[in-house]
């Protein structure tokens, strides 16, 4: 079971805990807590300015060549609403907004809207233009500066919010920590120093997330100090291009298991299902990609805003562990075979600024408080 702390709000998550302790041992179940890292979100939105859907979840309406107001909130009243797009204020966010620039772009939601900044205001406030969008915008989506190093960012990994979060989860004796936008190495220490400061003697093991090119620069460096890993591919898809998903999807997952470190695989395993109406049926493409990631050799495949705040949770629970439990079964009639010939160098291969690659060759979470679904 997965919690993910960029929605986190302290008792909710602590009645979901409460209520999985009562079935943890029987159905050897495990809890993973998200720390959100150095990950931009939007603010959540204002519920007296937005629009609502038939499960009363509140959205903003997009339309490309829309422009609007995009600034560090000034207060905790400061939240989206039309025409005004905020995050909170953090020491994280601060450092961002220093380093865009006039015609900087920016991807929301894993790519779902793209805007571009036509004028800085300030240090803390711009005018953005939506140059691509789906129509809709959910509260905390997720926000991917493009052209721009993260590791060039004056802020450590664990932001003061996900030392907050850690403290919280390390009372209950969690078994995984998962650490976001890790650049190097140095950040999975700096949750391992937190741990040494607090003299936790029962520690969960440390699952990073590779979503950044820096991350995949430094990957075995990375996987020599944690426990697992998970390809998390929206981000990382950003980050890389989508072309290069798969590659690298297959070369991390090898390398760790090469390793025997977890690894899970993550993003959009189950998108065709995301907002579609009861008895749609999932696409071929998104079933060959969670049983393909099996095939590969990946520990846990996982959805993410299908349950979260898709419309269909329960069937998208019951879709993926059914291909999940076909493509088990069946896994050791396939020949091993190496995924790709030659050097492993990830940094060359994927995350080099080459449009081209010389080798061409798919849990549980809770969303918001208020939406609150579990995926397997």
């Amino acid at each position: 079971m997965r919690l993910n702390c960029s929605y986190f709000e302290k008792d909710a998550y602590e009645d979901i805990l409460s209520r999985v302790r009562t079935f943890q041992e029987r159905d050897d179940v495990q809890i993973m807590i998200d720390l959100q890292g150095i990950k931009f979100r939007i603010s959540s939105i204002d519920k007296y300015r937005c629009h609502r859907n038939s499960k009363d979840v509140r959205f903003l309406r997009l339309s490309q060549g829309d422009c609007m107001e995009f600034g560090i909130a000034r207060d905790e009243n400061d939240l989206c609403r039309s025409g005004r797009l905020t995050v909170p204020s953090t020491h994280a966010t601060v450092a961002l907004f220093k380093r865009l620039r006039k015609h900087s772009r920016l991807d929301f939601a894993d790519g779902r809207h793209t805007f571009r900044i036509v004028r800085k205001r300030s240090q803390s406030e711009c005018i953005i233009r939506v140059l691509n969008t789906n129509g809709i915008l959910n509260g905390h989506a997720g926000i991917s500066p493009r052209d721009l190093d993260l590791s060039s960012l004056d802020c450590d990994c664990m932001t003061e919010k996900d030392i907050a979060d850690a403290k919280w989860a390390l009372q209950y004796d969690v078994d995984w920590i998962n650490l976001s936008f890790v650049r190097s190495e140095k950040d999975v220490m700096e949750l391992v120093r937190l741990m040494d400061i607090l003299n936790i003697r029962n520690r969960p093991k440390i699952c990073v997330k590779i979503e950044t090119a820096e991350s995949l620069r430094r990957f075995d460096r990375i996987l020599e100090v944690c426990d697992g890993i998970m390809v998390a591919r929206g981000d990382l898809g950003l980050a890389i291009g989508l072309s290069r998903i798969p590659y690298a999807q297959k070369l991390l997952v090898r390398k760790s298991r090469d390793a025997r470190k977890f690894v899970i695989v993550a993003t959009g395993m189950l998108e065709s299902m995301y907002g579609c109406e009861s008895g749609v049926p999932p696409t071929r493409a998104d079933i060959s990609d969670i049983q393909n990631a099996i095939f590969d050799g990946c520990n846990a495949v996982m959805l993410s805003g299908e349950t979260a705040g898709g419309s269909r949770p329960v069937e998208c629970i019951q879709v993926m562990a059914s291909a999940a439990r076909q493509a088990d079964s069946i896994k050791s009639r396939l020949a091993a075979r190496e995924v790709v010939d030659g050097d492993d160098d990830i940094s060359t291969k994927i995350s080099d600024s080459s449009p081209s690659l010389t080798k061409p060759n798919v849990l549980v979470l809770f969303g918001p408080p208020g939406n609150v679904n579990i995926n397997h």
